[in-house]
């Protein structure tokens, strides 16, 4: 596990953000605001839409990086 400091557009599923929840997906719908993404998070059975700004540094917990590449 590594600490990373990400803009929330780079966020990955699997990504553990400050609140503990679990990053699902990031994505930029047709009615997102211009700037903004939507993060889905889920912690334990409880699952949310966050509406962040693209650009903003979010500190997060990413697994362990030499497993993505397989």
């Amino acid at each position: 596990m590594e600490k990373v400091r990400v803009p929330a557009r780079e966020l990955q599923p699997g990504d553990v953000v400050g609140s503990s929840e679990t990053v699902t997906s990031v994505q930029v719908g047709v009615r997102t605001p211009r700037g903004k993404v939507e993060v889905f998070l889920k912690k334990g059975e409880r699952q949310r839409r966050a509406l962040w700004g693209a650009s903003t540094m979010i500190n997060a917990t990413r697994g362990n990086p030499a497993s993505a590449n397989e």
